[in-house]
């Protein structure tokens, strides 16, 4: 029998938030939001700082 991956596990917690929020669940949003808030504005603040 062999090893079975199941990929790198932050990219399936992303999958899976972005699966809930495209059904509808706002709760997934708020997550991504919390998860990615800090990057985006780093990202952002990089362009305008």
């Amino acid at each position: 029998m062999g090893i079975v991956s199941l990929g790198n596990p932050s990219q399936i917690d992303h999958t899976i938030l972005i699966e809930r929020f495209k059904n509808g669940e706002i709760e997934a949003f708020e997550e991504i939001v919390n998860k990615y808030q800090k990057q985006v504005y780093n990202i952002a603040y990089g362009f305008i700082g």
